[in-house]
C-alpha cells in the first residue's frame, strides 16, 4: 500500500487525524482483514492453522507438565543426568536427521500438483533407507567409544545413554513420517505422532510409575521415553498409510531424481544440525562445565522459555507450503501479506506470554518445582526476551527455507551455532545457568537478525510485522 504524507493526503481528500493516523488506510487494511478472514474461514488454511496451534500448545503443556513431575520424582541431579542424556542423543542424531522430513515435505507437495506419484513413494523410500544406515553407523560407533570408556563414566550416564540409543532411530523416522504426512497437506495428522502420542505417553508412563510406586531412576525414565518415541513412530507410519493416496500405493518408486534429492537434502540438513547445536549445545556444555543439578535446573528454564515462541512454530509449519507456493508464483504482494499476519499473530501472543512470566514466574517456581530449582527464574528472563525478539521477526527461517534461500538460512544458523558453542564455552566456567542462558539468547537473536536482513535484501520482503504497522500509520 502507498503511504502518503499528511499534505498529500490533504490533497487527495483523504481524511486523517489530528494524531497523524491514516484513516483511509485503516479502512482499506480492514477491508482487507475482513477479505482474509472470509476466505480463511472456507479454507484450508485457518482449519490448519488452528489444529495446528492447538496441538503445539498441547504438546507444550504436556511436556511441561512431564517436566515438572519428572523433575520432582528424580531431584535436581538425576534429573540433570536425563536431561544431559537426551541432550547428547539430540546432538548424535543428527547426521540421521539430514533435513529429511523438511526434504520429503517439500518433494511430496511439489510432485503431489504435478501428480507424479512414483516420484512421491521413491522419496519415501529412499529417505527412510537412508536415515536406517545412518543411524546404524551412528549406533555402532556410539557402543564402541562408551563400551571403551565404561570405566571413566558414572554408571547412571553410561546406562542411561546405552537405554537412549534406539531414539536415534526412531525420531528421524517419525519425522520422516510427520514430513510426508504435511506433504499431504495433512498438517495436523503430521504433528500428532510427536507433537502428542510422545509426549502424551510419556507423560502417562511416568505418572504410572509414581502412582504405583516404582523405583524412580534415570534408566527408568529413558526407557519410558524411548518406549513412547517407538509408540510414536508406529501411530506415524499407520497414519501415513491409511492417507497415503490409492495412486502412490500402487505405484513402483522412482528414485532417478535421488541425486537432485541429496543436493537438495544437503542444505536442508546442515541447517537442520546446526539448529540441532543450538537447541542442545547448552545442556550438553552445561553438563561437561558444571553439575548435573544445573543442568537440571536450566531444562526448567528453557522449557518455560519455549512456550513464548509456540505459535510461531506452530504457524509456520502450516505456512510453510503456502509460502513456497506464492513466491513460485510471483505473488510477492500476496506472499508479504501471509509473512505479515503470521508474525503479528506470533509476536502478540509472545507479549502476554513473556508479560505473564515477568509478573508470576518467580512465583510459579516456587509452587511447581522444590526449592532446588528456583534458581531457573533468571535463566527464564533471559531465554524469554531472546524468544520475543524471535517471535518479532517471525518464521523467516522457513520462509529463506521455502524460496530457496538455503544457503543463506546454512551460513546464518551454522555461524550462530560456531557463535553459540563459543559463548558457552566463556560464560558457562563464569557464570553458569545464566551464562548459557545469555549465550543462547544473544546467539538466537543473532541468527534471526540475520535472516530478517538477507529476507528484506533477497526476497525484498520484511518478515516482521512492521508492514501492517506502517500501513496504519502515516506522518504528516
Amino acid at each position: 500500500m502507498k503511504r502518503l504524507s499528511g499534505g498529500a493526503q490533504r490533497e487527495a481528500g483523504l481524511p486523517i487525524s489530528p494524531s497523524g493516523f491514516d484513516l483511509q488506510a485503516w479502512r482499506v487494511v480492514m477491508n482487507e482483514l475482513r477479505n482474509i478472514g472470509r476466505t480463511l474461514r472456507q479454507g484450508f488454511l485457518i482449519r490448519a492453522g488452528l489444529g495446528s496451534i492447538v496441538i503445539k500448545f498441547s504438546s507444550k503443556i504436556i511436556s511441561l507438565v512431564t517436566v515438572v513431575v519428572l523433575a520432582n520424582v528424580l531431584g535436581a541431579s538425576d534429573f540433570g543426568v536425563f536431561v544431559f542424556i537426551i541432550a547428547l542423543i539430540g546432538l548424535l542424531s543428527m547426521p540421521a536427521q539430514l533435513g529429511l522430513s523438511n526434504l520429503v515435505m517439500k518433494v511430496t507437495s511439489a510432485e503431489l500438483v504435478s501428480r507424479d506419484w512414483s516420484a512421491i513413494k521413491g522419496v519415501w523410500r529412499w529417505s527412510t533407507r537412508l536415515s536406517l544406515a545412518s543411524s546404524s553407523i551412528i549406533v555402532l560407533v556410539a557402543v564402541a567409544i562408551s563400551v571403551g570408556f565404561v570405566e571413566s563414566i558414572n554408571d547412571k550416564l553410561f546406562y542411561g545413554f546405552l537405554v537412549s540409543l534406539p531414539l536415534v532411530f526412531f525420531v528421524p523416522l517419525s519425522n520422516i513420517r510427520g514430513g510426508a504426512l504435511r506433504g499431504l497437506h495433512l498438517v495436523n495428522l503430521g504433528q500428532f505422532p510427536e507433537q502428542i502420542i510422545r509426549p502424551g505417553l510419556f507423560l502417562v508412563l511416568v505418572a504410572l510409575s509414581v502412582l504405583f510406586g516404582y523405583e524412580s531412576s534415570v534408566e527408568a525414565a529413558i526407557a519410558m521415553s524411548v518406549t513412547a518415541a517407538a509408540v510414536a513412530f508406529v501411530s506415524g507410519q499407520f497414519l501415513l498409510s491409511r492417507y497415503t493416496p490409492n495412486a502412490v500405493r500402487s505405484t513402483k518408486p522412482d528414485y532417478s531424481s535421488w541425486r537432485s534429492w541429496l543436493y537438495a537434502a544437503i542444505p536442508l540438513s546442515l541447517t537442520e544440525g546446526a539448529s540441532l547445536i543450538m537447541a542442545n549445545t547448552d545442556s550438553v556444555m552445561l553438563g561437561m562445565f558444571s553439575t548435573s543439578s544445573a543442568v537440571g535446573v536450566y531444562k526448567i528454564a528453557v522449557q518455560g522459555a519455549v512456550l513464548i515462541a509456540f505459535v510461531m512454530d506452530a504457524l509456520s509449519m502450516v505456512v510453510a507450503p503456502y509460502f513456497s507456493k506464492l513466491h513460485a508464483s510471483d505473488k510477492k504482494y500476496e506472499l508479504q501479506k501471509l509473512v505479515s499476519y503470521t508474525c503479528l499473530a506470533s509476536f502478540v501472543f509472545a507479549l502476554f506470554a513473556f508479560l505473564f512470566f515477568v509478573i508470576f514466574g518467580e512465583l510459579l517456581l516456587e509452587v511447581l518445582f522444590a526449592s532446588d530449582f528456583s534458581f531457573a527464574y533468571i535463566p527464564l528472563l533471559i531465554l524469554s526476551v531472546s524468544h520475543l525478539v524471535s517471535s518479532w521477526v517471525g518464521p523467516v527461517g522457513v520462509l529463506l527455507n521455502m524460496t530457496g534461500s538455503h544457503r543463506v538460512v546454512l551460513v546464518a544458523v551454522a555461524s550462530a551455532s560456531i557463535l553459540n558453542v563459543a559463548l558457552n564455552f566463556v560464560l558457562i566456567p563464569a557464570f553458569s545457568l545464566e551464562g548459557a542462558a545469555w549465550a543462547t539468547g544473544i546467539s538466537l537473536i543473532y541468527w534471526k537478525t540475520f535472516l530478517w536482513l538477507a529476507s528484506k535484501r533477497q526476497l525484498d520482503i520484511n518478515s516482521s510485522p512492521s508492514p501492517l504497522c506502517s500501513s496504519l500509520f502515516s506522518s504528516r
